[in-house]
């Protein structure tokens, strides 16, 4: 390298025919190392699951006459302390994407006025994925003439249209995977379940529900944990609603949960009362009752130690996978002599295996 400077050494080595060939490869090597050396690259923004924290109340498209005046009825449940409506949107027996989409719309502004969460949530039978996705899709972007958006989008997932257990889990979670990829990771999504204490109870319901799978999909799990069908009186609420939590953490590895505590017209204060204490008390970020039509005096009363939910965060996910099932079951409560499974309840959208 007599006579020249380093820096020329190496210009004159790399001109060299067999370092040439090289040159795309230190290229290619240069570029990966600039960017394991560089800024990390932004992680996704984590979920909110706020429009899931403290009270909500439930509307669905049987309602009827509460879709005449969405103002009338996002004022009421503001005066109750309601933080969050959820809003069906439709299921697979109506021909629409979108049940009557103008008043959706006044929901979703009246609530956003009033500072209330909307999540809209949709009801699939699994019998075609595509058409459920399109629904699902088409609730989770709704947009307003004034641009407001749902806070968030929850899939119920309990119809046994497909009767085949393995077709219809394989087709449910095909759906909720596609919602996700859909809509990012940053989208808050919800899965709305039966009770898996009342799977336990009817094993034929849905053998091998997938919650764990559901578990990285969703962000909040949502447990119709209906004490209404299954008990009676304040202990035997509080103690359904505990199994149903408890079982729900156990499969999931500790998701946030908000609570849905049974159908309004047929409970009683203390019975509603003891439902928000085990909620509370197992770390539910929400809890509501079915629905707010049927929502009396009693039951708003009771409801407002909810409140006290309102700040907490949701659980972290944990890492680990979730401890197998335990060969025996959690003490029951004791149960109301009533059919095991009835098809269909009132609104005409749930399933009662709760």
């Amino acid at each position: 390298m007599r006579g020249g400077s380093p820096a020329r050494a190496v210009i004159e080595v790399l001109s060299l025919p067999r370092f040439r060939m090289l040159l795309p490869a230190l290229a290619l090597l240069a570029s990966a190392m600039a960017v394991i050396g560089g800024p990390p690259a932004e992680a996704s923004k984590a979920p909110s699951l706020t429009a899931f924290q403290g009270l909500g109340s439930w509307v669905d498209i049987y309602d009827l006459q509460l879709w005449h005046d969405p103002v009338a009825a996002i004022s009421e449940m503001h005066t109750h302390g309601v933080r969050t409506l959820f809003l069906e949107t439709g299921n697979w027996r109506i021909d629409t994407k979108i049940f009557e989409p103008a008043v959706v719309a006044n929901y979703v502004d009246e609530a956003h006025t009033q500072g209330m969460k909307v999540v809209a949530w949709y009801v699939p039978d699994f019998k075609s994925v595509d058409r459920d996705l399109a629904r699902s899709l088409a609730a989770a972007r709704f947009t307003t003439s004034s641009g407001e958006r749902f806070d968030s989008f929850g899939l119920d997932i309990e119809s046994t249209e497909v009767r085949d257990p393995k077709v219809r889990t394989a087709e449910a979670l095909l759906l909720s995977t596609r919602i996700r990829q859909a809509m990012g990771p940053s989208y808050p999504l919800a899965a709305i379940v039966p009770s898996p204490y009342a799977m336990r109870m009817i094993p034929t319901y849905w053998p091998g529900f997938p919650f764990e799978k559901f578990a990285a999909l969703y962000d909040v799990f949502v447990p119709m944990g209906y004490f209404t069908f299954r008990t009676n009186g304040p202990t035997e609420a509080a103690a359904y609603t505990t199994a149903t939590l408890s079982l729900l953490d156990e499969f999931t590895g500790g998701a946030p949960v908000h609570a849905i505590g049974g159908l309004a017209s047929n409970t009683s204060g203390s019975e509603v009362a003891a439902f928000v204490g085990a909620a509370m008390h197992h770390g539910a970020i929400g809890a509501s009752l079915y629905d707010f039509g049927t929502t009396g005096p009693e039951d708003w009363s009771a409801l407002q130690a909810v409140k006290e939910l309102a700040p907490r965060a949701p659980k972290p996910p944990t890492p680990t996978p979730p401890a197998p099932r335990p060969t025996v079951a959690p003490a029951r409560p004791a149960l109301r002599d009533a059919p095991a499974l009835l098809p269909w309840c009132l609104c005409g959208s749930h399933l009662l295996a709760r």
